[in-house]
Parts: structure tokens; C-alpha cells; sequence
């Protein structure tokens, strides 16, 4: 039996984390509209658990709106003037032009079922929102 040379290497498992999370990313911007795009980078490379929770929330928004386009913006805290990494919250805003209690209802089952229970693994870094 062939035994598989494990990688000790903090360097290579870095670049290699960094090549798969750069991969992910770059599909989210397949399905999100980035706003700031620069700055959405930076706050999914500075907490890489926000990948996976932004592929899942797209996933079940469509299942409450589907075909809606869903923005990826950031929010920064006015009272932050130095932008720090560390500040940034993402929001992801959907974009839906169905009536408003067509859309509160859909939403309020979407924060029912799913989006409360998640919010834990947000860790305050993750909103979402409806925008008109």
C-alpha cells in the first residue's frame, strides 16, 4: 500500500488554502453582484468562515426568491475613518421587485427556517437584507 506524503509545511498549505479560497470566491462572484468589490474580498480573506455561510445563504435565498439578483456589498461603520479589515460586516441585498407583502412574507419564512439558526455562524460579520 502506496502511503500518501503529508504536507508539514506551513507555506504550502497556505498558498494551497489560499488558491482553493481564491477559487471560491471567485465562483460567489459568478452568482453575488459585488459592490466595493475590493473591500468584499478583503472581508472574505480576513474571516475565511464567511466563504462557506455566504455560498449556503445564496443557495437558500433563491430557494425563497428565486432568480433574484442578490448584492454582496460591505458595511463599514461610519465612526470606523480607518476602514479597518476587522470592522467590515458583509450584506447581502436582495434584489426583488415583488410586491412588499409578497416579499415580508417570503422573507420572514426565509429567517424562520433557516436564516435565524444560522446567524450563530455569521459571528455578527454576515446580513441579510431586502433592497428595493
Amino acid at each position: 500500500m502506496e502511503q500518501r506524503k503529508v504536507t508539514t509545511d506551513y507555506a504550502t498549505l497556505q498558498s494551497r488554502w489560499s488558491a482553493a479560497a481564491d477559487d471560491r470566491v471567485r465562483d460567489l462572484e459568478k452568482v453575488y453582484t459585488f459592490r466595493q468589490r475590493e473591500l468584499v474580498i478583503t472581508a472574505l480573506s480576513e474571516f475565511p468562515f464567511l466563504i462557506s455561510l455566504v455560498e449556503e445563504t445564496y443557495l437558500r435565498i433563491q430557494e425563497f426568491f428565486p432568480g433574484t439578483i442578490i448584492f454582496l456589498e460591505p458595511f463599514i461603520d461610519p465612526d470606523n475613518e480607518g476602514h479597518d479589515p476587522a470592522d467590515i460586516e458583509l450584506v447581502a441585498s436582495i434584489a426583488t421587485e415583488l410586491e412588499p407583502r409578497e416579499v415580508f412574507e417570503r422573507f420572514n419564512e426565509f429567517r424562520q427556517t433557516w436564516w435565524l439558526d444560522a446567524l450563530d455562524r455569521a459571528q455578527d460579520r454576515l446580513c441579510v437584507k431586502i433592497g428595493f
